[in-house]
């Protein structure tokens, strides 16, 4: 599972730069979310850690898009292995 992430840091870093924080705009573009309507709902629901930066603009810690994927690659490889 290493270096699947490994490859997802790689790509995130390729399409999107090395920056600490991601607008959910440059993240649905990316295929992050499907669309912007998904994207707020992520944050709604609290699945994503923000940080709100004006009334309408929210910012997304690289860190926290990281540790959602680990979490959700964890989850995913647990599904797996239970449909076997």
């Amino acid at each position: 599972m290493t270096s699947l992430m490994d490859s997802l840091v790689e790509e995130l870093t390729n399409k999107l730069g090395d920056r600490p924080f991601y607008t959910l705009r440059e993240l649905t573009s990316i295929g992050f979310f499907g669309s912007m309507p998904a994207a707020r709902m992520a944050l709604k629901e609290g699945r994503l850690i923000f940080i709100k930066i004006s009334p309408r603009r929210f910012v997304i810690p690289r860190s926290v898009i990281l540790e959602y994927l680990r979490i959700n690659m964890s989850e995913s490889e647990e599904e797996l292995c239970s449909l076997k």
